[in-house]
């Protein structure tokens, strides 16, 4: 990853020869020179998460520096959903869940979801569902949301995700505020005392496109092989799925999985 700008002073004139510092969030985590044009750069390998980064020039003197807004870096994770502000917003009158259909692009685990709120005083929390409805994980709540912004709600048991759709959805209290986008998306919505997640979602389906998203981080995905000998054409089921008959292969997500068969065979 390579984080670069340039040391001016406010004619516009570069500067050479100064110490830049680099930050993560707000603690120093390395320096460099300015070269002869003034350029600065940082090449690091960081570890896989999510970094703020941001350069800092401490010698004062009316010198300007490029590139000095938080900068995200995210090595191995990645964000599907919607990640820009909504120009509409809708009032929860009524204890309910709101959701909209969107693509996860590659196997990952989702470690987090984030959802834009007006504010408000009541409960809230996130949860995904795939496109049949059926739950596969629940974040952690987060109550008094009193101020316009983004809200990261993380999941205490990450869920694993394939390569497919998934329902992201909010169940919120009466008198929550939040902002919607556009009516060009796949939404549902349900009306529900708020607590426990059902197993199924039993949406409304319409066309709202909510501010929200998932951050995932990106997993191994590896080929499971099920042979059988001398019998074959045995069913084999991989986490309650079907996978065919011996002899059969399957990519499977890097974890636990749980292989049925209907002999005993060698795997």
């Amino acid at each position: 990853v390579n984080f670069s700008g340039f040391l001016e002073d406010e004619a516009g004139n570069r500067i050479p020869g100064k110490t830049i510092n680099l930050k993560e969030n707000k603690t120093v985590i390395a320096t460099t020179i300015t070269d002869e044009n003034g350029g600065w750069v940082f090449s690091l390998t960081p570890e896989r998460g999510e970094y703020v980064l941001s350069a800092e020039f401490p010698g004062g003197g009316g010198y300007l520096i490029s590139r000095t807004s938080k900068y995200t870096v995210r090595v191995g994770l990645f964000i599907f959903g919607l990640q820009e502000v909504g120009d509409r917003e809708v009032s929860a009158s009524y204890d309910r869940i709101e959701g909209t259909k969107y693509t996860c692009p590659e196997p990952c685990r989702a470690y987090s979801m984030t959802a834009h709120f007006i504010g408000g005083h009541a409960r809230a929390k996130c949860a995904i569902y795939d496109s049949s409805f059926n739950l596969v994980g629940a974040t952690e709540e987060l109550t008094n949301l009193q101020y316009e912004d983004w809200y990261t709600f993380k999941f205490p048991h990450p869920p694993r995700l394939g390569a497919a759709d998934y329902y992201l959805v909010i169940m919120m209290e009466a008198n929550m505020w939040m902002l919607r986008f556009s009516r060009d998306g796949q939404s549902g919505t349900q009306a529900i005392t708020y607590g426990p997640w059902p197993d199924l979602f039993a949406p409304s389906l319409g066309t709202r496109r909510w501010s929200i998203y998932c951050n995932c981080m990106k997993v191994a995905v590896h080929t499971l092989t099920v042979n059988s000998s001398p019998v074959t054409g045995i069913p084999v089921a991989v986490d309650g799925e079907s996978i065919g008959t011996t002899p059969t292969t399957a990519r499977l997500i890097e974890g636990e999985h749980r292989v049925e068969t209907e002999e005993e065979i060698e795997t």
